[in-house]
């Protein structure tokens, strides 16, 4: 059975990413976990991605602090894109997701 890739966003600690990681690890989730993204420089879930190998995005937005510009969420989109994954995993992610990002992956977020 092929296994599920996924991106996971987040914006804190990633106590979430850590669930999905030890599913993964377990064998109880069919997955491999290919792009960690976050919308906050000291969020714990890049520290938790770098330690497991996982390449990691941080999104800068300084102008929105409920939703990312067009512009920005078109840039992580593009990056999403490049990792090659099937889902993308919203693990505490504390923005509202907007057309780029659900246009460019419809039904898998």
């Amino acid at each position: 059975m092929k296994r599920l890739q996924l991106a996971v966003i987040g914006s804190g600690k990633g106590s979430n990413f850590a669930s999905i990681l030890q599913a993964t690890a377990s064998g109880r989730l069919s997955a491999d976990v290919r792009l960690v993204a976050a919308d906050r420089p000291d969020a714990g879930i890049l520290d938790l991605a770098d330690n497991a190998g996982i390449e990691t995005y941080l999104v800068e937005e300084p102008r929105f602090k409920t939703k990312l510009s067009p512009e920005i969420e078109t840039i992580l989109a593009e990056r999403i894109t490049a990792a090659h994954v099937d889902l993308i995993v919203l693990a505490g992610y504390m923005r509202v997701i907007k057309s780029p990002l659900l246009d460019a992956f419809p039904g898998r977020i």
